[in-house]
This record gives C-alpha cells, structure tokens and sequence, in this order.
C-alpha cells in the first residue's frame, strides 16, 4: 500500500499542469499603489471642500 501522496503509476503518465500566465488585468495592487490611491481621494475631497468656499461657481448654474 502506497502512502499518502505517492503516486502509484508510471513516472512518465501525465505532466504537471502549466503555471498560469499574469496579465496586466490580474496584476495585484501593491502597497505604493494602494497608499496613492488613499492619498488621491483623501486630496480630492479636499478641493472639493475648498471648492464649495467659492460662491460663484460656474458649475452652480451661475454661467
């Protein structure tokens, strides 16, 4: 009786699957990424903030 994990047929029987490729769609996000998004929509609301101080705003209709 074979142990666990031990094939018992040939050595030549069937090959190990081939490693998935990545692309630039399955690419994980890094920790530089990440912080940068987090410091880009953290200054975003900001501006939008400071935005709101001035009255006149074109995108208030005031055109």
């Amino acid at each position: 009786m074979p142990a666990a994990g031990c094939a018992t047929g040939s050595a030549t029987g069937t090959a190990a699957p081939a490693p998935v490729a990545r692309t630039p769609g399955t690419a994980a996000i890094g920790g530089t990424d990440a912080a940068w998004i987090q410091l880009m929509i953290s200054m975003n609301e900001q501006v939008l903030k400071a935005l709101d101080l001035y009255p006149d705003r074109p995108l208030r209709g005031g055109v």
